[in-house]
């Protein structure tokens, strides 16, 4: 067997160079990248959009015999806060409470109720610090239009004292909507 030798070190480097090479293969195109927003708001700076907490209503302490009671629903400062998509209308509804039928919802009426007995304290909801018109049950505050910043939407309250009232504590529940 005869091993055939490079007669000229200019070819043997070029044939090495050339041997097992490949020539580089290049494919292009692109990617298509996307994103769609809607419309948000957060309410007392968290987002979502069930079990949200729109804040409290305290009266305080006062005696079995006062005649009435202010507050405003807040969480961390007064009012509620709202924070929006800018340009977006948004509103605020307010059910009756849990015990609404033990009011008189007419009158937009709700009520507070004993822990422990059969007893109601009567209140109702405003939008105006005077306390001037109540909120009906399943009223509704706004429009608002927001701007992008927590925007403040103050609700008040006022609760009234009655004859025969009992010494404890008083509450309700009210549900909240806020569409936008």
């Amino acid at each position: 067997m005869k091993v055939r030798v490079c007669e000229s070190l200019v070819l043997c480097v070029l044939a090495l160079a050339f041997h097992g090479t490949v020539a580089a293969q290049v494919v292009s195109g692109s990617v298509d990248a996307s994103i769609t927003l809607e419309a948000a708001c957060e309410v007392n700076g968290a987002p979502g959009t069930s079990g949200v907490d729109f804040g409290t209503l305290d009266y305080g302490t006062h005696p079995t015999l006062f005649a009435q009671a202010d507050g405003e629903i807040s969480d961390n400062g007064p009012g509620i806060s709202v924070r929006c998509t800018p340009g977006t209308e948004y509103s605020m509804a307010f059910d009756g409470g849990q015990n609404s039928a033990d009011a008189n919802a007419a009158l937009g009426l709700r009520a507070l109720k004993h822990t422990a007995a059969n007893a109601f304290v009567t209140y109702n909801l405003y939008d105006d610090q005077a306390r001037v018109t109540p909120l009906a049950v399943n009223g509704t505050i706004g429009p608002f239009t927001a701007d992008g910043t927590a925007q403040t939407v103050n609700v008040y309250g006022r609760a009234f004292g009655e004859s025969g009232l009992i010494v404890g504590s008083y509450t309700d529940t009210i549900a909240v909507t806020l569409t936008f």
